[in-house]
């Protein structure tokens, strides 16, 4: 739906559809929080639409559900936040795959 919306140049209903998404997934449905790949496709679509600061408030969802995120979509939210000129937040998306990567037994000297 959000490559459609994109594809048609519809960029307030796209921040509206992501809007209403943040705000149910915040209740109590686990689904989101297994669904990795369909997380993937929507921060791809996201991204592809140049909304880097819904794919900021998707990161915070994630962070705040948590949800298990593999090295393929910490490596898509940061290179896509950096194309997209959202440096300091590559860099906390960063900072968060070195801990997951290194298990976060011995993370904060990664993070230094």
């Amino acid at each position: 739906m959000l490559s459609a919306l994109n594809r048609n140049q519809m960029s307030s209903e796209i921040d509206v559809l992501v809007s209403d998404l943040i705000e149910e997934q915040d209740g109590k449905d686990e689904t989101f929080v297994h669904d990795i790949r369909g997380i993937a496709r929507l921060v791809k679509s996201l991204l592809a639409a140049g909304k880097g600061e819904a794919v900021k408030e998707m990161y915070g969802l994630m962070k705040r559900r948590g949800c298990r995120l593999d090295e393929f979509l910490f490596q898509l939210l940061i290179r896509g936040l950096r194309r997209l000129g959202e440096i300091d937040a590559a860099d906390e998306v960063e900072k968060g795959f070195k801990v997951w990567f290194y298990g976060g037994v011995g993370a904060e000297s990664v993070l230094v």
